[in-house]
């Protein structure tokens, strides 16, 4: 935890075990304290938004009976930033993916000539998706400097 210089994943492990009664499995609630925030920046790197402390940390919050502040948090919800950073996530990498999964199983019941046209037609959606996606890059980066470079919390467009 970055909240307090006491906290560490021993005194999580302890708390995930005493909070679940003993009945965890210790072997996952110990990988659970010792990667839990480097899996909440891996959420970030992902696209994830937590809210920050005012010198850029990101706020913790008590939860389920543990000794320090560890619950990375979005207001009231931080499930649905998972779910949402989590869900696109998935659809891109099922994308990215299709189009050479399609080609696989037409070449194990076609010959070479059929598979070859969907070749072709893979490269297009390659490029089209690579247009796509450097597009939306563009404008999430240019919303994620507005956002940053405002004096308030207030997000982008929200009624003031």
């Amino acid at each position: 935890g970055n909240v307090d210089d006491h906290d560490n994943w021993k005194v999580h492990f302890a708390d995930t075990m005493r909070g679940g009664q003993y009945l965890n499995n210790w072997r996952m609630a110990e990988l659970h304290a010792k990667e839990a925030a480097e899996r909440v920046r891996e959420l970030e790197g992902w696209g994830a938004v937590f809210d920050r402390t005012p010198d850029g940390r990101i706020l913790q919050r008590n939860f389920g009976g543990h000794r320090y502040p560890r619950l990375a948090h979005v207001g009231d919800r931080t499930g649905l930033e998972m779910i949402r950073v989590l869900s696109f996530t998935f659809r891109l990498f099922g994308s990215l993916t299709a189009g050479e999964v399609l080609i696989l199983a037409i070449g194990f019941i076609a010959p070479l000539a059929v598979v070859v046209p969907f070749y072709g037609l893979e490269l297009l959606i390659g490029a089209v998706q690579a247009w796509i996606f450097g597009s939306l890059f563009a404008v999430f980066a240019a919303a994620a400097i507005g956002f940053e470079s405002r004096d308030d919390d207030t997000p982008p467009g929200a009624i003031q």
